[in-house]
């Protein structure tokens, strides 16, 4: 390389001083902690009553929801209670086993929820023989 080595020396000196400076920014640069997350607002668990409706009599229906399995042996093709729902968007859990002998029979069973302060919400399950499904509701208080 042709010119005086002073001058290169100045050229490299100064080149290492950008660098340094580029290097110390990211380094020791004031790196502010990632913000953190929401706290999960507690999840409220509330009951609503529940009425069911059955094309024939089931031997048992199991209904689980917010950690909580209700098992029912209704004598005709209807059933009530308490169902436990939690949170905004809770999930039931819906089981039923019939009674007889004719399992391949296509067959439903009517869910109808009344939360507290919301509409009324209904959902049918149907099927050949033995039910199980999960209804995910969505609750907007």
């Amino acid at each position: 390389m042709r010119g005086s080595p002073l001058f290169r020396t100045v050229l490299v000196l100064l080149a290492l001083v950008v660098a340094a400076f580029g290097i110390r920014s990211i380094a020791v640069g004031p790196v502010a902690p990632p913000p953190a997350p929401p706290a999960p607002a507690p999840e409220t668990v509330s009951s609503a009553p529940f009425f069911l409706t059955f094309s024939s009599p089931p031997a048992v229906v199991i209904l689980e929801s917010a950690g909580e399995v209700l098992e029912l042996k209704p004598k005709g093709v209807t059933a009530s209670g308490s169902l436990s729902l939690s949170g905004d968007h809770p999930s039931v859990f819906v089981t039923v086993r019939w009674s007889g002998d004719d399992a391949s029979a296509p067959r439903f069973t009517k869910l109808t929820l009344e939360p507290a302060g919301q509409s009324t919400q209904t959902r049918t399950f149907d099927g050949f023989g033995e039910i199980e499904d999960v209804w995910e509701l969505h609750l907007h208080r």
